[in-house]
């Protein structure tokens, strides 16, 4: 990811708009090139999120594997225990990130996979212009009716 916003960074020559569509969940690194592109450039984060990223369903026995290491561990979901711990992980991961991404400059919007994303990232950047106008009115003064 730190290589596809360096390469925007020194690509884009007009402050614009930019929407960083992803997970978030890569490896450390990006951080920095995220906040240098959002000291030129409006940059928003539409963060996917898949539900089952963050909820461990009661299925038995599973087998999982790590697509980058091809690395496997099979876990008993049946365990309570394991599906708080792993809520819990989950939930301080989905943290870090968005304490990252604040840390950045940056706005952003959670978009589940499990809904449609485009009319919510539509209406994310909508009511974001209608914040971002409010905001530049007040500070034009009074207006001159």
């Amino acid at each position: 990811m730190r290589g596809a916003l360096e390469a925007i960074r020194r690509l884009a020559r007009r402050p614009s708009l930019i929407v960083v569509t992803s997970d978030f969940l890569v490896p450390d690194g990006w951080a920095e090139a995220l906040r240098l592109l959002a000291q030129r450039h409006e940059v928003v984060a539409a963060r996917l999120r898949d539900p089952r990223e963050s909820d461990l369903p009661d299925v038995g026995l599973v087998t999982f594997e790590d697509p980058e290491t091809g690395e496997q561990l099979t876990v008993n979901t049946s365990s309570k225990r394991l599906r708080e711990r792993f809520a819990q992980a989950a939930a301080a991961q989905a943290e870090r990130i968005k304490t990252s991404l604040t840390a950045c400059g940056v706005d952003q919007v959670v978009l589940g996979t499990d809904e449609d994303t485009l009319p919510a990232l539509a209406a994310f950047l909508d009511a974001r212009r209608r914040r971002r106008g409010a905001r530049w009115a007040g500070r034009r003064g009074p207006s001159a009716a």
